[in-house]
């Protein structure tokens, strides 16, 4: 887990999105502080995001693609 220091204290960041890109359009997952990874595409899910499962529970690479686009920004927040 990524880490930076904030006044001497470290602070950890938790993956919480990936942005998909590719053929001039672009994706993403969001995942929630208990772990579910849910998808959205405008044009394919349009207002509604599609529930994935569970991060731990998902094969090995599952976030590196997503629908034939590739990982190009990952979004992490801080633990509080």
């Amino acid at each position: 887990k990524p880490t930076f220091d904030v006044d001497g204290s470290l602070s950890i960041l938790k993956l919480r999105g990936v942005i998909y890109g590719g053929d001039h359009h672009f994706t993403s997952r969001y995942i929630t502080p208990t772990g579910g990874v849910w998808f959205h595409d405008g044009i394919s899910t349009g207002r509604s995001c599609v529930f994935e499962g569970d991060l731990n529970n998902l094969p090995n690479g599952h976030l590196t693609s997503a629908r034939g686009k590739i990982a190009i920004n990952l979004i992490y927040a801080q633990v509080l």
